[in-house]
């Protein structure tokens, strides 16, 4: 659950006494109760930007490697490393195009 997850992430943190960088992330959550995380939408984006900008701008980045990783491998399981499908981005004579549906095989 929400409030399992961050009652570790407050224990962890104390724990191993993480640096000064996260004291305003550590502060937000210890005043946010379990009821104003499930239920206000707000406090979600309080606790977010009391992490450091730089820290943010970090994990935003790895989350999207990891999504765009997801897709990727699941476009391979699907239909294998030398199949060109529908929306697939090919290069042809130096311009990036999108693949429209029934011209797959124009690629292959």
């Amino acid at each position: 659950s929400t409030v399992g997850v961050l009652t570790k992430l407050l224990r962890d943190l104390k724990e191993y006494r993480m640096d000064g960088r996260l004291g305003p992330f550590v502060k937000t959550l210890r005043d946010l109760t379990s009821t104003d995380i499930a239920s206000d939408p707000r406090a979600a984006r309080r606790l977010w930007l009391a992490v450091p900008a730089h820290e943010r701008k970090a994990l935003a980045s790895s989350a999207a490697a990891f999504v765009w990783n997801a897709m990727a491998s699941q476009r391979l399981l699907s239909h294998g490393p030398g199949a060109v499908v529908a929306e697939d981005l090919v290069l042809v004579d130096g311009d990036v195009r999108v693949v429209q549906p029934g011209e797959e095989s124009a690629f292959s």
